[in-house]
């Protein structure tokens, strides 16, 4: 059976609209670790490149329109392969990136936090999936009435497949696959009022990491193998 989620698609519209109205934001001086919900994420594209994000809000679960921000001399850390890496600060989040994305690399992201009044996070810990090759459609014509089919290897890991789906001709969508299978046909809502676009096929290979306790119950870790290939659709 396949699944649907909101997953990155939904969260990328949020962010898209809180650019466009703006945003709340709290300095993480006036937040106790246990009030910090960290949206931790690790994402590798290929076997020497890969990017660890951080994104907070205050309170239980992170929501891309109410952002906490470090001050005070609070830091994020990342660390793999023995570098140990300051997160520099985005817009809505921190970063750091890492020339490593072998299977089970480990990861530990960190929140130090010097004052004493305040309690450090520094054991969020997860080890990345094996990477994968996505075959490429290398922008083919396929017509709508063909089935487009993507295969990868290798396949038949325990850790969960994702499929993201997006073209201004398609219905944008996000389908968990059953298991890891190595090849699947994803089946395409098309739009009436387009008939052609370019479709853009994203693929993850996700596992969870472990959050450190001190912070928020609502944080998340996820690491996760992202490939992409695209196609053009026309009718």
């Amino acid at each position: 059976m396949v699944g649907r989620r909101g997953g990155g698609l939904i969260a990328g519209g949020i962010v898209a609209a809180a650019l466009a109205a703006g945003c709340k934001t709290t300095s993480s001086v006036d937040l106790a670790t246990a009030d910090i919900s960290a949206g931790i994420r690790v994402s590798a594209t290929g076997a020497n490149a890969s990017t660890a994000t951080v994104q907070m809000s205050p309170g239980n679960g992170v929501v891309p329109t109410d952002v906490v921000k470090l001050g005070g001399g609070d830091t994020l850390y990342a660390a793999a392969n023995g570098q140990r890496k300051q997160m520099g600060a985005g817009t809505f989040d921190y970063e750091a990136t890492f020339g490593t994305g072998a299977a089970e690399t480990p990861f530990t992201v960190s929140l130090d936090r010097p004052r004493p009044e305040q309690i450090d996070a520094p054991d969020s810990t997860g080890t990345l999936p094996a990477p994968f090759d996505l075959s490429d459609l290398g922008g083919a014509r396929i017509s709508e009435a063909q089935n487009v089919v993507l295969t990868w290897s290798p396949s038949g890991t325990a850790d969960q497949m994702v499929l993201n789906v997006q073209g201004s001709c398609v219905e944008d969508r996000t389908i968990t696959l059953d298991g890891d299978p190595g090849t699947y046909a994803p089946p395409l809502e098309f739009e009436t009022l387009r008939s052609s676009c370019l479709v853009t096929l994203t693929l993850h290979r996700e596992r969870a990491g472990t959050v450190d306790p001190n912070l928020n119950p609502g944080s998340t870790f996820l690491l996760e193998q992202v490939r992409q290939t695209q196609f053009n659709s026309y009718r």
